[in-house]
């Protein structure tokens, strides 16, 4: 991947087998985070060294009000002016070279074309989703 414009088209192409895969089990949150996950390796190309799940990232000296105002949603004895972030997917560039360690979050935040969430609710219409 080079860029954020090819990691959009990786997911685009993918689309298509995750929604088709993951309503095609009953999982958690969790579950669904790993099956995209592999599809975007498997189907979506994106290679192994450039693609990680759950990685801690480090925002330094935040500037904005929203990143300001999760800071003071911390204990106050870990209010520092950083906000660490945990995207459930991360796409990097090439030049991370499989390292997104948490001791190298600039390099990490740097060095990242795309990062997702994946939200999933056991709930429709206010039901809990069963097999019928």
């Amino acid at each position: 991947m080079e860029n954020p414009k090819s990691v959009q088209k990786s997911i685009h192409n993918s689309y298509p087998t995750i929604v088709f895969e993951c309503r095609s089990v009953l999982g958690s949150e969790l579950h669904y985070q790993a099956m995209i996950y592999h599809i975007l390796r498997t189907k979506g190309n994106i290679p192994l060294m450039q693609i990680g799940m759950n990685v801690k990232t480090t925002i330094e000296n935040c500037q904005t009000d929203l990143f300001k105002s999760k800071i003071l949603m911390k204990n106050k004895k870990i209010q520092f002016g950083n906000l660490e972030i945990i995207p459930d997917i991360s796409i990097y560039e090439k030049s991370i070279d499989s390292d997104w360690r948490r001791r190298n979050y600039r390099n990490t935040l740097k060095k990242t074309l795309y990062s997702l969430e994946i939200k999933a609710s056991e709930r429709h219409n206010n039901n809990r989703l069963t097999y019928k």
